[in-house]
């Protein structure tokens, strides 16, 4: 194994001078001998005579030091480095490496291998020209033999990051990796946390066999036996949960990982609701989800929900109040619109578009007639237009907030007042 980015990461986590320690004792540590190799360039570009002759001897003594580190850390590698990766995570421990660090050396190296062992199986993936869709990161192959086998490499890699990301050990020893699995579950202790990760990484094992049982398969897809069988590993899940945590417990870990979680953090992302607004919008959809989870979707189950959907209407209006669900439902009926967006870009209240829109559709409105009015001659027609721009510019920059607002605002939904200023006429040459 050469020596290659993951050393200099050695080198930047500051407990390589740790490491050095324990298996080598080096007599200068990187930072030492940079200092040193600053200090002698220095004084070689003022000196000359007997003080340039011993600076070139520092400098000589700097370039030894140099070599000397540098075969510190090849053996310093050598020694910790192993293609076992839990032989090669024992060795940083020992060495002083924080689980972190640990977790910041072992990626890239386990991405590397897992990369050449793919390449092995399947080949160099097609380079495709850029005006052609990209068939994505890793495409699967065809042949249901090499699939299989792709399928159970990244089943080792899963388990792999699952080790050093999410296990209890990593839990234990990394306060991010706490972090990020109270916002999964709740605010829990650290032993509690352990456990239900333990609890998730088994029943993810059992469902990747399913995973991988499927990709087996000419058309890769999941038998009506197997998707019962996800269905069961999931109310198991659920159910060890239920027995893990309180009722309550249970019930933070809901509002922060079920699936009417993810959706609804998704659509209110604009809305930006507070705790009590989101809770209550949970209370209200979860049901749903539920009552609709167990059906397979068709257009008579689809029209049903939609149906359900809209009798939760007066219940979500009554929860969040009049202002803000008109917030709500500015958001909701944006579809693909930005213009929700660029109010939260300028922080300026969503109920800013119903005014937007009112300044917009009295403009227009006023400008038809302006346009269809045949008693008025081009000049009087393109003063007139000329004017309601002027209007429209003064009364969307306070709206929105000052003239950057208004800039923004131009550049995303501007055609309409654009079309209020006459065009340039042009001369026939």
């Amino acid at each position: 194994m050469k020596i290659s980015t993951v050393l200099l990461s050695l080198t930047l986590l500051a407990n390589l001078a740790l490491a050095a320690a324990v298996f080598l004792k080096p007599n200068a540590s990187p930072t030492t001998t940079g200092n040193l190799s600053s200090t002698a360039n220095a004084n070689s570009s003022t000196s000359s005579g007997p003080q340039k002759q011993a600076n070139s001897s520092a400098s000589d003594t700097v370039t030894t030091t140099d070599s000397q580190s540098a075969a510190s850390l090849q053996n310093l590698w050598s020694q910790l480095y192993s293609e076992d990766f839990d032989q090669f995570v024992s060795r940083l421990k020992s060495a002083g490496f924080s689980f972190r660090e640990i977790r910041a050396i072992i990626l890239p190296l386990a991405q590397k291998k897992f990369e050449t062992i793919r390449a092995d199986i399947v080949g160099k993936q097609e380079d495709r020209p850029y005006w052609r869709a990209s068939s994505g990161y890793y495409s699967m192959p065809e042949d249901a033999a090499q699939r299989a086998k792709l399928m159970e490499v990244m089943q080792k890699e899963s388990k792999v990051y699952q080790k050093y990301f999410s296990s209890p050990e990593a839990i234990a020893g990394d306060d991010q990796m706490q972090q990020y699995a109270r916002r999964q579950f709740g605010d829990l202790p650290v032993e509690k946390l352990q456990e239900l990760s333990k609890i998730q990484t088994d029943y993810q094992e059992l469902q990747s066999e399913l995973y991988m049982n499927a990709q087996k398969r000419p058309r890769s897809e999941l038998t009506a036996d197997e998707k019962k069988q996800l269905k069961l590993l999931e109310s198991e899940l659920q159910r060890d949960f239920q027995q893990t945590l309180t009722p309550e417990q249970y019930s933070e870990y809901l509002y922060r990982s079920s699936p009417t979680a993810n959706n609804l953090r998704q659509q209110l992302d604009l809305f930006r609701p507070t705790e009590a607004e989101y809770k209550a919008l949970f209370a209200l959809q979860r049901p749903l989800d539920e009552q609709f989870n167990e059906q397979s979707y068709d257009e008579a189950s689809g029209k049903a929900r939609s149906e359900a959907q809209k009798k939760l209407e007066p219940q979500i209006q009554a929860a969040l109040g009049p202002e803000r669900y008109a917030d709500y439902k500015q958001v909701m009926e944006s579809g693909g619109d930005r213009t929700a967006r660029l109010m939260v870009r300028l922080d300026l209240p969503l109920s800013t578009i119903g005014k937007i829109n009112t300044v917009r559709d009295d403009i227009n409105q006023r400008a038809k007639k302006i346009r269809s009015d045949q008693q008025l001659s081009t000049a009087q027609r393109d003063a007139q237009l000329s004017s309601l721009a002027q209007e429209a510019q003064t009364k969307l920059t306070t709206t929105l907030g000052g003239a950057r607002g208004y800039e923004a605002y131009t550049d995303l939904k501007g055609d309409w007042l654009r079309a209020l200023n006459p065009a340039p006429k042009t001369t026939k040459p």
